[in-house]
């Protein structure tokens, strides 16, 4: 899984390398089918990622969140299909946010 992160991400972030190794750390342990991935850029440029359920870890860098979410939802998907799905339920993510 890092090493395809990797080869999505390297072109898009630039010389924040750093931020690329670190996120790649994330994934050290060899993932199983169906594990949920989570990502969300929060205040400050900061990506929080959670596998399985568990948070395992933040990155602060902008072009990171910015590369990151490009290959999900920029103009060139890894996942056409994945992209319509996020879109679709956006209305119900951000309206989980806004209730107390």
């Amino acid at each position: 899984m890092a090493e395809a992160f990797n080869e999505a991400l390297a072109p898009r972030v630039g010389s924040d390398t750093a931020a690329l190794t670190r996120f790649r750390s994330f994934f050290s342990n060899e993932l199983t089918k169906g594990t949920e991935m989570l990502f969300s850029w929060r205040p400050g440029n900061v990506l929080g990622v959670s596998i399985g359920g568990r948070e395992v870890g933040t990155v602060e860098s902008a072009a990171l969140c910015r590369a990151l979410f490009d290959v999900y939802l920029g103009n060139k998907p890894i996942s056409p299909a994945g992209k319509k799905t996020v879109v679709a339920r956006l209305p119900e993510i951000v309206g989980a946010r806004r209730q107390p």
